[in-house]
């Protein structure tokens, strides 16, 4: 009951009612973290979404050996993972627990066991992840077209440079 009236407050989840929440919270596993803790490692293969019930979660992507790129800052009843559980395409990034994280995980074979058992509530679920999706890659194509206008405007001087190097290659 209680991972239920959880559920019920996470807005991607919104859409469900609390019947549906009920069979989600049925297909979940609740996992704790400690500070600095990985979650899960970009690269490695993975098959679960979390859902953060407690704590924050750093998104990170490597540049470099020992090298890593800042992406976001995850709080309470943000999803992550999503990616990896619905393709089984490996990590694409790296998850790490900052301070003490809690997390509900949904495995893929919980959600195949979802889709058999309460099919509506895993269409409903699956509408709501695509819906994330669609504003995660709407921001990310105003993040590059942003990032483009700077580049072709000069602002971004090894960007060009980069730019002005690949038409001389494509020539």
């Amino acid at each position: 009951e209680e991972i239920r009236l959880f559920l019920k407050s996470v807005p991607i989840l919104n859409g469900l009612d609390d019947k549906n929440l009920t069979s989600l919270a049925k297909n979940t596993h609740l996992l704790s973290f400690s500070n600095e803790e990985i979650i899960c490692d970009e690269d490695e293969r993975g098959d679960s979404l979390f859902i953060i019930v407690e704590g924050n979660v750093e998104i990170t992507k490597k540049k470099r050996e020992n090298e890593y790129l800042h992406l976001a800052i995850l709080k309470e009843k943000n999803i992550f993972g999503e990616i990896s559980m619905l393709s089984g395409f490996p990590r694409s990034a790296t998850a790490i627990a900052k301070g003490n994280v809690k997390l509900l995980e949904l495995t893929a074979a919980d959600f195949r066991s979802l889709v058999i058992i309460d099919n509506w509530t895993a269409f409903k679920f699956l509408y709501e992840i695509a819906r994330l999706l669609c504003g995660r890659l709407r921001k990310l194509d105003e993040q590059y077209t942003e990032h483009m206008t700077l580049c072709t405007a000069g602002k971004d001087k090894e960007m060009k440079e980069f730019l002005d190097f690949k038409e001389r290659l494509l020539k």
